[in-house]
């Protein structure tokens, strides 16, 4: 039996280990760099492949198994970006590379193997579609429902196509051997039969994928919901007594929930669970229990979105019975209780919910699954609860990146142990508080912090390292205060005497020597904070920090001097001299293994920070190292590296690609940053650093103002980059409640709005009316634009005018085809510009003094337009327009243009309301017209073809007279 290799609960992209034939031999090289892949270290995986395919003890097999691994490459690269685009190239790299394999090694052995993942590939291209369009809106969402429909399709008949070539395999095969089979035979046989089975599956398993795309109660929805039903029914007769049609029932059901049809399903979940019965008398193997687990899993989700929350409690604690430990040990088991604790919420239980997720928190055996049960929980204990509840809240908090929520559950869990009177978690709790602070440079917080700990919770293993944080951190503010007498002086004196007096022996009572060294550098003084930072004795608990520090002081004395035009062989030595300060840490390290847990921890931190300064000083124009900065980042970029660390190597490495000529790494890692520390400080600096990076690219190959000629498709595409970090560098600032340079910000989306100008040739003093949008070349450049403006007008800024800037803001969301946030940022300008009455007139005092108000105003008009032909609120959004074109129609001049077009939206917009009261106003207008303007507007405005056309279909819904 074939263990699931796609984990349904977690949604996870399904990889090229989905399918592996029995069988086939494997080198342990080969096996080793698809570990790579796996494990995420991409980078690694790519040279090691080189160094097989130059090596040559591999076997001519193996090297041509390399290319199996350059595709998962391809695949593992596409989940590691947030770029539809990038995505879908890497995954045609993923399958032109299997299709080249294929083709160039047709018998060998995992041959099977790439046929099958081709159609894994290709549906994942759609369910990549399918994400993007449910983010999307307007023609953009449009376009990925098109493109995803066309992607399914594609998948489904190319899977189609394998059950034919299986089939024929198969008849050959029972042709060719007619009497009873040997071994081998009979193993080739099975893996006929196996291969033919599995395309079978994955044709409604497609079908299912596909029918998501569509809206809810669409014909399209339920036509391709349907066909997979009634293919995974032909499927299960084929093959009831394979484990395939239990996990095939699984999505059978969940086509049945697409269908509404949740009695079905719950009887396909039944039948998916019901394989527990094979087992009963012996142990229950991995794969059969993934699918009894998942079974449980959906049945459960169902009954909770049915709001049946006694009943999906019931699913989950069967589960648990029969599934015992590992229930709560695995993700498919700790994400079933978890919706037990969802269906408690919603009973109104939350004291047994909180009870149910702190003790799943406890026995999660990974940190990834610590992580699943925080962010699923965190909302279930949003206001009081004991000490454990406010601690996920912490981490739930840190996993988002809300510092200052992690900071108000730890005051939240400080306040819950004072209330119970439960002390001890204390100190630990304002420990964790004091970090933080330091990390957002609050730093009389922060010392606050540690004071508390070293004065009232002496008993605490750290409250010695309390006490001298406490006076290295005063020490830090009287050294930027200046001034040998202050009180900020005496604070150190203070916390100094209690460290010594207190703790005598403490390794931290030898680090007063750190401190006058912290002092001078501090003070910028870097050439004199060395040589202190070299005295601290060997036995403080600070020795290897000081001897990084030390290293980071030559270094930032040389970087001084370089800046200040000191450009010398002097200055290159005082970078020499540093990097060998450095080294000779990393040769301390090596030679003297932590003592204990404690130094252990607190070498990991050191450790980091330094080679992050190597990496640095390697990078310096003095060095320009890059690839030896690389090498020295790639030792602590590895997967158990805390979150603070992989952002600051991830920003160092943007920079290294970037100096090194590399825009595509760069790129990748900054959409790692975005992926996982999207409001960060480095995400900012790296979104904007490789905007502007492609933007100089694109200048390089079009000029700093180009006509369109000379916008080549390649300065095209590094305008489009440009533009895309540009608008992810403004959004993760004002997302991370970072200070926004609002004319920089100004200055970016104009840039990118003045592109988008000149690549769609359209001139800025025509409306968007005046194009047929579908024909411009790059529309979503403006919705990058448009995403800049949008939280710089949701504020008054000194020297902005914000209503000029909403209507800049609707332009781009017009050009873009974003409607609806088209709509709202006009009516937003409307609204403050105060350009209608209560009762839906115009204000006319404020027309007059800003007459470009009205045709925003008239803009909006046909914004209402568009939505009611995209079907958003179709009713409500014709009726919008009807009133905005009957005002412009009395506020216009007679006969004028703009007085035509109102006058012809007006009639078009009551015939397509299609009422009968409508439909005769419609036509008595159109008779008016008729008769007051027999020529309508003699073609002066280009309109005879539409009044006539108009009039036509009027005329032809009108009843006959008997």
């Amino acid at each position: 039996m074939k263990n699931i290799a796609r984990s349904l609960i977690a949604g996870a992209a399904l990889t090229l280990s989905a399918i592996v034939t029995p069988g086939w031999a494997k080198g342990d090289d080969v096996d080793f760099a698809r570990a790579l892949v796996r494990a995420g270290y991409v980078d690694l995986a790519t040279e090691y492949c080189r160094k097989l395919e130059s090596d040559p003890k591999t076997s001519a097999e193996d090297k041509a198994g390399i290319q199996m691994i350059q595709a998962e490459i391809f695949a593992k690269a596409a989940t590691q970006t947030d770029d539809a685009k990038l995505k879908q190239e890497q995954l045609d790299k993923a399958v032109e590379t299997l299709r080249d394999f294929i083709k160039n090694n047709p018998v060998h052995p995992r041959s099977p193997e790439a046929k099958f993942t081709i159609g894994l590939l290709l549906r994942q291209k759609g369910d990549e579609m399918t994400s993007e369009m449910k983010k999307a809106s307007g023609d953009a969402k449009k376009e990925f429902l098109n493109a995803g429909d066309k992607l399914y399709k594609e998948a489904a008949s190319y899977f189609e196509g394998l059950i034919q070539e299986y089939r024929d395999i198969k008849d050959k095969f029972e042709t060719a051997n007619q009497g009873e089979l040997n071994a081998a035979q009979q193993t080739e046989y099975d893996n006929i039969l196996y291969a033919l089975m599995d395309a079978t599956y994955n044709v409604p398993r497609t079908q299912y994928a596909h029918c998501q795309i569509f809206d809810s109660g669409s014909k399209e929805k339920i036509e391709m919901a349907k066909k997979a039903v009634t293919g995974f029914m032909d499927f299960e007769l084929d093959y009831q007594d394979r484990m395939k049609a239990y996990e095939s029932a699984i999505f059978w059901a969940l086509t049945h929930k697409e269908l509404s049809e949740f009695s079905a399903a719950y009887q396909r979940f039944d039948f998916a669970v019901s394989l527990k019965e094979y087992f009963k008398d012996g142990p229950l193997p991995d794969d059969a229990r993934d699918i009894i687990m998942t079974g449980y899993y959906y049945k459960a989700q169902t009954q909770n979105e049915e709001k049946k929350f006694a009943e999906a409690i019931q699913t989950v604690d069967e589960m648990a019975a029969l599934l015992k430990e590992a229930a709560w040990k695995e993700r498919l088991g700790i994400a079933a209780l978890l919706l037990k604790g969802e269906a408690l919420m919603g009973l109104g239980d939350k004291e047994k919910a909180e009870k149910l997720g702190q003790d799943l928190y406890k026995k999660a055996p990974t940190e990834g699954l610590k992580m699943l049960v925080r962010s699923k929980i965190a909302s279930w204990s949003s206001g009081g609860g004991n000490i454990q509840a406010y601690l996920i809240r912490y981490e739930a908090a840190l996993d988002r990146g809300d510092l200052f929520g992690a900071i108000r559950a730890l005051q939240g869990g400080v306040a819950a142990a004072e209330a119970s009177d439960q002390m001890e978690p204390v100190p630990d709790l304002l420990w964790k508080m004091a970090a933080i602070y330091e990390e957002l440079q609050r730093t009389y917080d922060a010392v606050i912090c540690y004071e508390a700990i070293a004065r009232e919770h002496q008993k605490y293993a750290k409250a010695d390292e309390a006490a001298f944080r406490a006076a290295q951190t005063w020490n830090r503010i009287a050294s930027r205060i200046g001034g040998e007498q202050s009180w900020e002086k005496d604070q150190v004196t203070d916390n100094l005497k209690l460290l010594t007096g207190k703790w005598p022996n403490s390794s931290f009572s030898k680090n007063a020597q750190f401190l006058v060294a912290d002092a001078a550098y501090e003070k910028g003084n870097f050439e004199e904070a060395a040589k202190q930072y070299e005295k601290v004795p060997v036995d403080a608990t600070y020795y290897e920090r000081a001897m990084v520090m030390a290293g980071k002081c030559f270094f930032d004395l040389a970087r001084t001097d370089w800046s200040n035009g000191k450009k010398t062989d002097e200055t290159k030595k005082k970078f020499d001299r540093s990097q060998a300060a450095f080294e000779k840490y990393f040769t301390y390290v090596k030679a003297n293994p932590p003592k204990d847990e404690r130094q252990e921890r607190e070498r990991s931190g050191v450790e980091a920070f330094a080679k992050q300064s190597l990496a640095n000083l390697l990078m310096h124009e003095a060095k320009q190292l890059y690839a030896e900065a690389i090498k020295v980042l790639d030792e602590i970029d590895t997967p158990d590296a805390s979150a603070e660390v992989q952002k600051r190597v991830w920003r160092q490495k943007v920079t290294a690609f970037l100096e090194s000529g590399n825009v595509a790494k760069a790129i990748e890692y900054t959409d790692r940053l975005m992926s996982s520390h999207k409001a960060s400080r480095e995400t900012i600096e790296a979104c904007q650093m490789v905007g502007r990076r492609c933007d100089l690219e694109a200048e390089k190959i079009a000029g700093e103002n180009p006509t369109v000629d000379q916008i080549t498709p390649e300065a095209l595409k590094f305008w489009e980059l440009a533009a895309r970090y540009y608008a992810n560098w403004i959004i993760s600032t004002v997302d991370g409640k970072q200070k926004l340079d609002v004319q920089q910000a100004l200055g970016v989306a104009d840039r990118i709005y003045g592109l988008g100008l000149i690549i769609n040739q359209i001139d800025e003093k025509k409306s968007f009316t005046s194009y047929d949008l579908s024909k411009l070349k790059n529309a979503r450049i403006f919705n990058d634009a448009g995403r800049i403006y949008e939280p710089i007008a949701m504020d008054r800024h000194a020297g902005v005018d914000t209503s000029k800037l909403q209507l800049k803001m609707a332009w781009c969301f017009d050009f873009a085809q974003d409607w609806e946030r088209a709509r709202d940022s006009y009516e937003a300008l409307l609204d403050a510009e105060r350009v209608r009455n209560t009762g839906g007139t115009l204000n006319d005092t404020v027309l007059q003094a800003k007459p470009w108000l009205f045709v925003a105003y008239t803009e909006l008009g046909h914004v209402y337009m568009r939505l009611a032909e995209k079907n958003i609120n179709k009713m409500g959004s014709l009726q919008e327009a009807y009133t905005i074109f009957s005002n412009v129609v009395s506020k216009s001049e007679k006969s004028t243009e703009g007085w035509w077009h109102a006058k012809y939206l007006v009639i078009k917009i009551l015939f397509d309301k299609g009422g009968q009261n409508d439909f005769e106003y419609a036509l008595l207008g159109m008779k008016d017209m008729r008769a007051n303007y027999p020529r309508w507007d003699e073609n002066k405005f280009g309109m005879t073809e539409m009044w006539d056309a108009l009039e036509k279909e009027i005329l032809s819904k009108e009843p006959k007279k008997k």
